[in-house]
């Protein structure tokens, strides 16, 4: 069915996006990979599907651990912009309430890919995570 077709392409697309953005060599800019991140979080918190989720939960991990282990500053900022989004959204009610999965999964998912991206790298991750 038609819906089967758009988490499976959703799916696959966050995977894509992460092997490309993790590529050694491959240099993408401070705004695309920030872009990139947020669509990973529009996606975990407006999808009914759980495996759409969390494919979107895995690429979002992947371009963070990229982003803690980068040597430039602005890539190294970039987590920490995600998680103050999170943090921003789950503190509206609207935002909550809208959120599709149940009981605002994709909240949570946001949290623990952001973490174990932390702890991937082993940089921040006690500043992250007392964000967090």
């Amino acid at each position: 069915s038609n819906q089967v077709g758009t988490w499976l392409l959703t799916k696959e697309t966050c995977g894509a996006v992460s092997a490309i953005m993790a590529t050694p060599g491959f240099n993408p800019s401070p705004e695309l990979v920030e872009t990139c991140g947020s669509l990973f979080i529009s996606t975990l918190i407006s999808l009914k599907h759980a495996g759409a989720a969390f494919a979107a939960r895995d690429a979002l991990q992947e371009i963070a651990r990229m982003c803690l282990l980068s040597k430039d500053d602005e890539l190294q900022k970039i987590p920490e912009r995600w998680i103050n989004r999170l943090l921003d959204e789950i503190g509206s009610a609207d935002k909550v309430r809208d959120s599709t999965l149940r009981r605002s999964t994709g909240y949570a998912l946001g949290f623990v890919a952001l973490m174990r991206a932390a702890l991937a790298s082993r940089s921040n991750f006690s500043t992250l995570c007392d964000r967090i």
